[in-house]
């Protein structure tokens, strides 16, 4: 082999060895690198995922299933509990600032449920160290500043700002909201009354009981609905300020009309009947000493003295300024 032909071997076999070291370099860079990537899509993807069903606990709703059939004439309402709910597995109300509180002896509640052909049964058991008597301007005006458990309905279970509220505060006092085909509030026995089948009050050791009956049927809930429900514990302390010292919830994540944070139940599994229409009030009171009356379109005030503040906007917490317990009604 000349000199000529040993030069160019050697510098062929110098650059071959080269371009292997090249090779090898960039694979090993490039499995290096590929490695960081992976690992960080990773601990990314770990991260996604735990973010995700952390969302998914937060925002998906409960599927608590049916609620307990009971037989007719089992249930009085009387704030005392009957035999019929010792089958029934109580919810607990007890997030206090989306935390589930560890002393469960003072503002929380467990609240048992039972339906019979569209009634739906209510009976709370509510723990509270220091129950104050309401305060009557209160009961009137704003009710949710007295002691007091509250139950919201989503009557068509889709997560839609159509709700329902019934209110019983510790003295047996009646109320009601709606944000249905307009806003409605009817605070009192008269003004109430159409909206309550029955409700009553009760004393315990370490609080007080609380029970009340709704015709779901009134509001548009047909036989195995499934039905949005809140439920919300409202826990005054001290008469210094006139408001709550803490209110709790039960599923730890809805506000009080956050529908799309309902859980959900099935009412009247295996029964058979429709929907009848939501009630209409025709009476009540708006004013200390004034009441009203409306019939055939006609609105009638009666008595003397101021008329409460009303506004025709929509509230959507709670207000200083309630509307027209009338509005929505066709007043001619």
């Amino acid at each position: 082999m000349n000199a000529k032909k040993l030069t160019a071997l050697l510098i062929s076999v110098f650059m071959l060895l080269q371009m292997c070291v090249i090779s090898v370099s960039a694979e090993t860079d490039s499995d290096t690198a590929a490695s960081d990537i992976v690992t960080e899509t990773d601990e990314s993807s770990e991260s996604g995922d735990a973010a995700e069903t952390e969302a998914s606990a937060i925002t998906a709703a409960t599927d608590r299933g049916a609620v307990a059939n009971a037989e007719a004439g089992t249930i009085t309402v009387d704030g005392s509990k009957d035999d019929a709910y010792a089958s029934v597995t109580p919810i607990e109300v007890k997030y206090i600032d989306d935390v589930p509180v560890a002393d469960l002896t003072d503002g929380t509640a467990n609240v048992y449920l039972m339906t019979n052909n569209g009634l739906l049964y209510v009976y709370g058991e509510i723990n509270d160290t220091n129950p104050l008597t309401p305060d009557a301007e209160a009961q009137a005006n704003w009710p949710w500043d007295t002691d007091s458990p509250e139950l919201f309905i989503d009557p068509n279970g889709d997560a839609y700002d159509n709700i329902y509220q019934f209110r019983i505060d510790n003295s047996g006092y009646p109320s009601f909201y709606m944000n249905w085909n307009g806003v409605m509030s009817a605070y009192g026995p008269e003004a109430a009354k159409d909206y309550f089948v029955s409700y009553a009050d009760g004393e315990r050791n370490g609080g007080y009981t609380v029970e009340f009956c709704i015709d779901l049927k009134n509001f548009g809930v047909c036989a195995n609905t499934k039905l949005g429900i809140n439920f919300q514990l409202n826990d005054r302390d001290s008469d210094e300020n006139g408001e709550i010292s803490q209110r709790a919830i039960y599923n730890g994540i809805a506000g009080s009309f956050d529908s799309y944070d309902y859980d959900y139940v099935t009412i009247g599994a295996g029964e058979t009947y429709e929907a009848v229409g939501e009630p209409v009030p025709s009476s009540g009171t708006c004013g200390e000493n004034l009441t009203w009356t409306l019939v055939d379109g006609v609105l009638t005030i009666s008595g003397t003295g101021d008329m409460y503040d009303y506004d025709s906007t929509h509230w959507d917490y709670y207000p200083n300024v309630e509307p027209a317990p009338w509005q929505g009604q066709t007043v001619t």
